[in-house]
This record gives structure tokens, C-alpha cells and sequence, in this order.
């Protein structure tokens, strides 16, 4: 059947769009809607994916771990935070409001002496070299160079939103010729603010377009996200 595109709301919940599929004379459904209910399962388990994806990604993430402590053989330096919290997780816009996605699992988080992403492959880890806290809303975290990196990595993190825990990461290898890629983060205790945007497939969806993000004038105006 032919997709129904939204937005439209059946039994009080917003879908963008919803699809029904036949299969073996069962119906199924491909569908991405509005997760509003911070208590539902399906909250939940985005809020505690990373934890879940550390667990799955154990393999790959010892693996990592291990080509570090050969690389770099004497103990790790411990780091103080000074105040940066250690858990992100993505937020995007979609017509002009902020929203998690159930689809963005490009979570970060930060420890006394590791960085560690979370990539299709797995987490990944990297060594803290320093930790600075330019000012209230500035921090710069720089990694020494990593397994399959050209150079030290460094994270420049902007909260535009100290109330919300709503930041904009700047991230750039240091000594190559690389454009510097942007995220929009949000801290796991204030993506609570903010509903889920989630789906359920029968077979592999898009997520929806999000919109284009000037995330230096978002820097620069440090503006309050909806």
C-alpha cells in the first residue's frame, strides 16, 4: 500500500507517515511517529541505548581498548570534568522544533581519561590528552590520535542552552586538511525536555529530512532551541 504522509494523528499520536504491507497474508507496518510519553518503553530504551549499545559493541570495544593500551603503554591520565557532563546524546530540528530521534545513536560520552563514540561498528574509544573549560560555556576536549585517525581529535563543545543542556560540537583532526563536522548535542539528563521522534519497520525506513543547521550562528547567538 502507498504510504500515508503526515503529519495526522490517530488514537492521540502524531505520525509523519505510516505504511501497511501484506506479507504472507499478515499485515505489516512501517511507520514514524511522536513518542510524547517520556514512560513508554520505547523512551526508556533510547534514553539507556548507549548502555545497551556498550554492551552489544563489548567486542569491537575491547578490541579498541586493547590496540590503545599498545599504542599508548603507560596508564592513562585522569582528567578533571570541571563540571562537563559525561553523557550526549543527538537532538535534531524538524520544522523549527528540537527532537531526539530513535534513528540517531551518535551518542558520546566522556570519562576522567576516555572519549568514546558510538559508530555502526561499535564504540569506539579514544585517550583524552586535556580537558579545558575556556569559559561558562565553553569546553575543548583533545584526544590523542586514535587507531585509525590521521591526528589528535579535538572537540570544541558550545552550550547554547545551559537550562536545557543543549550544546553544538565542533569536531576537527588537528594536521589535516579535513573540514571540521558539527553535532548538536543534548545531556542525558536534559534530553528529558525533548520528545522522541521513533519508528516501527517492518524493513530498513529513511528517517525524516531534519532541517539545515547554521550551527556557527547557533554559536554565535547562542539561541534558546525550541
Amino acid at each position: 500500500m502507498e504510504p500515508v504522509k503526515g503529519p495526522f494523528v490517530k488514537n492521540d499520536t502524531l505520525f509523519f507517515y505510516k505504511q501497511l504491507y501484506v506479507v504472507d497474508h499478515d499485515t505489516c507496518v512501517n511507520a514514524c511517529y511522536l513518542e510524547r510519553n517520556h514512560s513508554s518503553e520505547s523512551y526508556k530504551r533510547y534514553m539507556n541505548a548507549f548502555e545497551l549499545d556498550l554492551k552489544r559493541g563489548k567486542t569491537a570495544y575491547e578490541h579498541y581498548y586493547k590496540s590503545l593500551k599498545k599504542m599508548y603503554s603507560k596508564p592513562f591520565v585522569k582528567h578533571d570534568l570541571q563540571g562537563l557532563p559525561k553523557e550526549w546524546l543527538p537532538l535534531n530540528i524538524y520544522k523549527g522544533q528540537s527532537y531526539l530521534d530513535g534513528m540517531s545513536y551518535g551518542f558520546k560520552m566522556i570519562s576522567d581519561s576516555l572519549f568514546i563514540e558510538n559508530y555502526m561498528d561499535g564504540p569506539l574509544p579514544r585517550i583524552i590528552k586535556s580537558i579545558e573549560r575556556k569559559s561558562d560555556t565553553m569546553y575543548v576536549i583533545t584526544c590523542h590520535q586514535g587507531i585509525e585517525d590521521k591526528g589528535n581529535y579535538v572537540f570544541t563543545i558550545h552550550l547554547i542552552n545551559r537550562e536545557k543542556g543543549v550544546a553544538v560540537w565542533k569536531e576537527q583532526m588537528l594536521n589535516t586538511d579535513n573540514k571540521p563536522s558539527y553535532w548538536l548535542m543534548v545531556t542525558k539528563e536534559g534530553a528529558t525536555n525533548f520528545d522522541l521522534i521513533d519508528y516501527i519497520t517492518f524493513e530498513e525506513v529513511e528517517g525524516l529530512t531534519y532541517d539545515e543547521i547554521n550551527y556557527e550562528l547557533l554559536i554565535k547567538d547562542c539561541l534558546i532551541l525550541k
